[in-house]
């Protein structure tokens, strides 16, 4: 019986510090303004597309348009592809062996600058691209309907870190 109870005390720690972190939001609509879109020179044709695509669509949701450079600066700084990335950023991901389409996503509380931090990256070809459209679809509401019409919702009040999604 102890074992039990020391068991359920264990994960019911667990949840509540995975619930505080997924409570804590990445960015807060105060917060964007202040988003910068690193892209590397030597970043892919598909990789300089997402770039694109994540600019535009931020700014039509946000209202907001994000500078893009291949150099982090102050602010939310999102890193869109696989070079320049801060290594530290890299070191949970396999992105070789997501083959051409998988993808890498994920939200950090504070980059180099202290400041919290996105990785949109993926597999060469393509993976960037979806990592791209992932977040705008699940952390901005943005839905593709067809090719020539886009919803673009009204931002939200907070995106949530990448950890609680599922």
């Amino acid at each position: 019986m102890k074992q039990v109870m020391t068991i359920v005390a264990a994960a019911a720690a667990l949840c509540s510090v995975g619930a505080a972190f997924a409570e804590t939001p990445w960015a807060t609509a105060a917060d964007y303004g202040r988003v910068r879109v690193v892209v590397a020179d030597t970043a892919t044709e598909a990789e300089q597309w997402g770039a694109e695509e994540f600019r535009a669509h931020w700014e039509k949701v946000t209202g907001y348009s994000p500078t893009v450079s291949s150099r982090p600066g102050r602010g939310i700084n999102v890193w869109i592809g696989r070079d320049g990335v801060p290594a530290e950023f890299l070191a949970e991901a396999d992105l070789d062996g997501l083959g051409s389409d998988g993808i890498y996503l994920r939200t950090f509380e504070a980059g180099p600058n202290g400041q919290p931090a996105l990785v949109l990256s993926g597999g060469r070809e393509r993976g960037t691209a979806y990592a791209v459209g992932e977040f705008l679809e699940r952390a901005l509401g943005v839905r593709w309907l067809t090719p020539t019409a886009t919803h673009i919702p009204e931002a939200p009040e907070a995106i949530a870190h990448s950890a609680g999604w599922s």
